[in-house]
């Protein structure tokens, strides 16, 4: 479809705008990649919170708005045969869009600074907005009939997916953070040169530097200090 078309053009367009906008502020270079990636990485989220919902929205409220919903269950589909398919068909479109904005994050890559860690768990978020932005839209096209309707309120639901979503992974970071040890002993070869780390402690010691480092001017270099 056109629309679909146009889509994956104005994701690819926002990405393009992120790159030139870090760009010109001189915020992009050699060694810099997890900046630029930790931009487009929001810029997909956000987009994918908003536009796979409104997306999806329609999917079964126009086939009751044209009345040929009913023709669907004269097949041997049931209505779960039903939203699955209507889902799968616009996963395929969110990823699609992804698709299209792969090689700008290939920037990122070159760049330096990107772990497959990192990646990885980019990928885990991009599919969890996705799964959310489809239930939600899914959720407003049963209960709606009205395009604007639906769409309205699959853009509300996926922003209460969203601040769902956020609470959890908040949720399970502070829940990993409070099992963190109040205070703990680093140990050394020699037991009376043990360090203790704790709030009522003042601790000192040798630290040395990067063995590499990074400018804006001089891309990299060893670390000299």
């Amino acid at each position: 479809q056109a629309w679909t078309h146009w889509l994956r053009v104005v994701s690819l367009g926002l990405a393009l705008l992120v790159v030139a906008y870090l760009a010109l502020l001189r915020l992009v270079g050699l060694g810099s990649g997890d900046r630029l990636f930790t931009a487009l990485q929001i810029t997909v989220l956000l987009c994918t919170w908003v536009l796979v919902p409104v997306m999806t929205a329609d999917c079964l409220s126009r086939e009751r708005r044209e009345g040929t919903m009913g023709l669907l269950f004269l097949t041997p589909l049931n209505a779960m045969d039903v939203v699955v398919a209507k889902m799968g068909l616009h996963a395929f479109r969110g990823f699609t869009v992804w698709l299209a904005v792969m090689p700008v994050f290939a920037l990122p890559w070159l760049m330096g600074g990107v772990t497959w860690h990192r990646a990885a768990a980019a990928v885990l978020y991009g599919t969890s907005a996705l799964l959310f932005g489809l239930a939600a839209g899914v959720l407003a096209s049963a209960w709606a009939r009205r395009w604007t309707q639906a769409v309205g309120t699959a853009v509300m639901l996926s922003g209460v997916f969203g601040l769902l979503w956020l609470y959890i992974t908040g949720g399970l970071v502070l829940a990993a953070v409070a099992k963190a040890p109040e205070r703990f002993r680093l140990h050394a070869r020699n037991p009376a040169h043990d360090v203790e780390i704790a709030p009522d402690r003042i601790c000192f010691g040798q630290v040395s530097s990067a063995p590499n480092c990074s400018d804006m001017d001089n891309g990299r270099r060893p670390g000299n200090y």
